[in-house]
């Protein structure tokens, strides 16, 4: 494992650590991603822990984006799904008071991960670009995390990428196999195998 440092500075990417993702609604699957969450939060230890800062990417539909009339509607504004893990709540408090905590919207189909709270000009890879190592996990492999590595590595060039392989889900085990492959052979990413600390 990438330890922090003076001259190692590490970001965290959770993408969608949401409920609608693992805990409720049409394409959430408990059994598969209640394991995950305690992983999450062990990650965000780690973080706490290690002097990381975290980004949450969150993704959030309207019932007229094309995602959603394209598949099942997920995530919607005004239901409870795009709300965050209550798990991950008190263990990002610390990081908010340090400043070490970013949130971005990914809305629609755009991987890009937009800032709500800088306005849409600030974008997930462009605040990766003061990092030197960027972790990720997180849902899906398949589509969200696939396509966020492609986005990093696109635009970043050299940042070293790592997957926690172990905190990141899929939507079968497919699917999942051959986008952690892409990532790895085709983006350049690390596939980090060790046991996340919980």
């Amino acid at each position: 494992m990438i330890a922090a440092d003076a001259e190692s500075k590490e970001l965290l990417i959770l993408v969608n650590p949401q409920n609608g993702i693992y805990r409720e609604g049409a394409l959430a699957d408990p059994e598969a991603g209640g394991p995950h969450i305690p992983r999450l939060a062990g990650l965000v230890k780690l973080a706490t822990g290690s002097g990381w800062h975290v980004a949450l990417s969150l993704r959030m539909h309207d019932p007229t984006d094309d995602i959603v009339q394209t598949l099942t509607p997920h995530l919607l504004r005004g239901t409870t799904e795009p709300r965050l893990l209550d798990e991950l709540r008190p263990l990002l408090k610390p990081l908010e008071k340090e400043g070490r905590v970013r949130i971005f919207e990914a809305s629609a189909f755009d991987h890009a991960a937009y800032s709500r709270e800088h306005g849409s000009g600030l974008c997930l890879r462009e605040h990766a670009l003061d990092f030197d190592h960027v972790h990720i996990a997180g849902a899906w492999s398949s589509v969200d995390l696939l396509y966020t590595v492609a986005g990093l590595r696109f635009h970043l060039g050299q940042c070293q990428v790592m997957i926690w392989t172990q905190a990141a889900l899929g939507y079968d085990a497919e699917s999942h196999d051959f986008s952690m492959r892409q990532m790895a052979v085709v983006l350049g990413a690390v596939l980090c195998d060790e046991k996340v600390p919980l």
